[in-house]
């Protein structure tokens, strides 16, 4: 059943949203109809077939995260979706600092699905790019939830993994328009590290 915040309410909550992903540092912000939410559930396969680090080894990711087809099924008791977007220099992508910018993404969506809640909605799922497991607890050699004593270590802070639920943001980015050719002011080029918070 979709959420049943009032239309008032959830203008006030779409507002607050972005304007906390701003405040957070994210370069882009936007809305959009959650039963609208592009989905494309092959990019959890890629997630096994190239062995992504953390397939297998965060909570956050396949084949521990919801499947892309129960995640559909959710996706009705929201009534929108914030995207947001991160733009860094693209060669921070292959380097160390990648999980440091990853980080951020994941705290930056919990921190806007809690404040949602906190402002009146009835429910808010923080759903972020990255594996959990590298990002939070890299320094140990399992993730607890998924190998240990069945909780995380960093409940408010780590997401689900976009791709492991299926969300196609390279079409959510078009169809906010959202150009992928970003430059910085000398040239150089940016990519975007993403977040999505639905609220209901």
């Amino acid at each position: 059943m979709r959420g049943k915040t009032d239309r008032g309410n959830e203008s006030a909550v779409r507002k607050a949203a972005i304007r906390l992903a701003g405040e957070c540092g994210a370069s882009r912000a936007d809305i959009l109809d959650a039963l609208g939410l592009p989905m494309d559930k092959g990019l959890a396969s890629i997630c096994k077939d190239q062995r992504c680090g953390g397939y297998g080894f965060s909570a956050s990711c396949p084949p521990h995260v919801m499947n892309p087809d129960a995640f559909e099924k959710e996706i009705p008791r929201f009534h929108s979706a914030l995207a947001f977007q991160f733009s860094v220099h693209t060669d921070i992508l292959f380097g160390d600092q990648r999980h440091e910018v990853l980080r951020v993404v994941h705290e930056t969506a919990s921190a806007i699905r809690k404040n949602a809640l906190e402002s009146g909605a009835a429910r808010a799922m923080a759903i972020a790019a990255g594996p959990c497991k590298q990002i939070f607890c890299g320094a140990y050699n399992q993730c607890e939830k998924v190998h240990g004593n069945g909780r995380c270590r960093h409940p408010d802070e780590a997401c689900p993994s976009m791709s492991g639920l299926g969300i196609s943001f390279r079409e959510i980015s078009r169809r906010l328009g959202w150009d992928d050719d970003q430059k910085d002011g000398n040239g150089k080029s940016l990519s975007a590290m993403s977040g999505i918070v639905l609220l209901g």
